[in-house]
């Protein structure tokens, strides 16, 4: 190309061989990304917390429409609890999937999806908390708060 930059031929064989290593970059790529330890453990985490996010979305629609019903479970104390539990146990696993992050990359998917499993309780206590209160201004206020 450098003796004949109008060589249609040679510009071919080039885009052939550019589209080849373009490729094979973007397998490796995603072979890295798809075999990264604990990256399926992430993945499952985030499918959790988006279903967690529309079971607050969804309850945050009733109470817009002041159609969030109590919930006979337990008392608005007993909601306040839960909460107040599950935000402890939130920050109990920060720590850990700090360190997973940083050194031990074998113990991040288990450390995310531990971490994970906790969202659903907080979102089902503050739904529960919620449904114990009159205002639908303070509903939303705690469910919003709540997701993010």
């Amino acid at each position: 190309l450098a003796i004949n930059p109008q060589d249609p031929p040679m510009w071919e064989l080039l885009a052939a061989h550019t589209k080849a290593v373009t490729d094979s970059i973007k397998s490796l790529i995603l072979a890295i990304r798809d075999k990264c330890p604990g990256q399926k453990e992430c993945d499952s985490a985030i499918d959790r917390l988006n279903a967690t996010i529309n079971q607050l979305d969804q309850a945050i629609l009733l109470a817009m429409n002041q159609q969030l019903h109590p919930n006979a479970s337990s008392n608005l104390q007993g909601f306040q609890e839960q909460l107040l539990q599950a935000m402890g146990d939130i920050g109990e696993h920060i720590k850990p999937i700090a360190m997973a992050a940083k050194g031990e990359s074998n113990k991040l998917g288990y450390q995310v999806m531990a971490m994970c499993n906790v969202f659903p309780c907080l979102a089902g206590a503050a739904i529960g908390a919620a449904s114990k209160m009159t205002s639908s201004q303070l509903q939303n206020s705690l469910l919003e708060k709540t997701k993010t």
